[in-house]
């Protein structure tokens, strides 16, 4: 699952002791509008087309689905990433933040291990580093890769690896660029996808863990038709860079083994497929809306398409793309306008959108076989910036973020 957070205007990062007053909820609704502002103005060159318009799905709508229940409260934690492990726990790991009156707020470094089988929580060793707005990768082997975000002196390119068998974090290869809120996607061949970033990062890279090594993506070697003449050495030359740098933005990893990049700034109704037998980014259509700060999702075979949901600038709208076609196709209808939300597939193979702006107390559920989205029953607490990780027994286990109040250390179990 990959994880999507905040992005930041291209006027860069602001210090955290001034983005710890966005911890309210009334005022990151502020900071979201403020977003959704910036990624509208004059820098798309993305060819406008008209906005997604839906109508309602009528009474099936209506029909309440699931319910949310209280379980062990773990620490307070935003912007953090949460990670099921392949022993059925979930690693739990960073995020937002120790306070003082007199101090900037400083990312955690610390972790925790919720386990369904008890409905608690333990802690895990700490990171080097305190970080948030990081990504967090589940490697074939069953460890977990940390990757950039941003601590109190900036943004970061180092990483960490977390190994369950030890419960230890230990220093990784540092990226080729610093990077926060930037995608992560792991590739079938077991390699890790890293694109963009709020750093305004136009540029992606991957990681190998069999040779603990990161190297740019998108550089191809120069065809055997355009080889130099005999003797000569062929080099590698730039060829396949995103359209633009992207904050904010999404990849999917696709059943063709391909990954699709979505929206973000600066064009936020761009998309790019990243094709890694060829190692280039080629443009692949437009969505209806601009997005950004929303959510993507597979759906399950035989199905195919990319659930779309929700952004800071059309956050009551959805739409799916579909990979045999390349086409983007508005679809169902949000009960509520949504930024900044979790989207999980469910085992059924529907998908649940819990939190985001300003619908943060309630989620839905979308049925990809009517097209429609459905509430579910209301959370124990408002939340956004949370996590939602799909438990083996199908709940799903919702932790963190910022309520009403600030931070929350309110967990809940979502049960269809």
């Amino acid at each position: 699952m990959t994880i999507r957070r905040r992005a930041e205007t291209q006027k860069g990062p602001a210090p955290i002791a001034r983005r710890a007053v966005a911890l309210v909820g009334a005022l990151s609704l502020v900071a979201s509008l403020a977003l959704a502002a910036c990624g509208t103005g004059g820098t798309s060159t993305a060819t406008p087309v008209a906005s997604a318009v839906a109508t309602p799905a009528g009474t099936a709508a209506l029909a309440r689905v699931g319910t949310f229940t209280a379980t062990a409260a773990m620490a307070t934690r935003y912007y953090h990433t949460a990670t099921l492990l392949h022993d059925g726990r979930v690693l739990i790991v960073g995020g937002c933040c120790t306070s003082s009156l007199v101090a900037p707020s400083v990312p955690l470094n610390t972790a925790e291990l919720y386990d369904p089988k008890t409905g608690k929580s333990t802690p895990a060793g700490s990171m080097a580093s305190g970080r948030m707005y990081q990504t967090a990768t589940l490697l074939t082997d069953g460890r977990v890769l940390i990757a950039g975000g941003e601590n109190e002196n900036g943004t970061l390119a180092s990483t960490e690896i977390y190994d369950p068998a030890t419960n230890r974090f230990t220093a990784g290869a540092l990226m080729g660029y610093a990077r926060y809120s930037q995608t992560a996607t792991l590739l079938q061949d077991g390699r890790v996808l890293m694109t963009g970033g709020a750093t305004g990062l136009s540029s992606a890279e991957i990681y190998d863990p069999t040779k603990v090594k990161w190297a740019p993506a998108g550089l191809n070697a120069v065809p055997a038709s355009a080889s130099p003449s005999p003797g000569a050495t062929p080099t590698a030359k730039p060829s396949g860079y995103m359209n633009s740098w992207r904050s904010g933005q999404t990849a999917t990893l696709l059943p063709d083994g391909r990954v699709l990049i979505v929206g973000g700034q600066t064009l936020p109704q761009s998309a790019d497929i990243y094709d890694p037998k060829i190692d280039r980014f080629t443009p692949t259509g437009y969505t209806n809306v601009d997005r950004f700060n929303h959510t993507a999702t597979l759906l399950p075979p035989p199905d195919g398409r990319v659930l779309i949901v929700g952004g800071s600038t059309e956050p009551g709208s959805a739409e799916t793309y579909d990979y045999r076609t390349g086409e983007f196709t508005p679809t169902g209808f949000l009960i509520g306008s949504r930024t900044n939300q979790i989207a999980t597939l469910l085992s059924d193979g529907r998908v649940l959108i819990v939190g985001g702006f300003p619908s943060d107390t309630s989620g839905e559920v979308y049925n990809p076989k009517t097209g429609i989205f459905n509430r579910t029953n209301l959370m124990t607490t408002p939340r956004t910036s949370c996590t939602a990780t799909l438990l083996e027994d199908g709940s799903v286990l919702i932790d963190g973020g910022v309520g009403v109040y600030g931070g929350t250390q309110v967990a809940e179990i979502y049960k269809s």
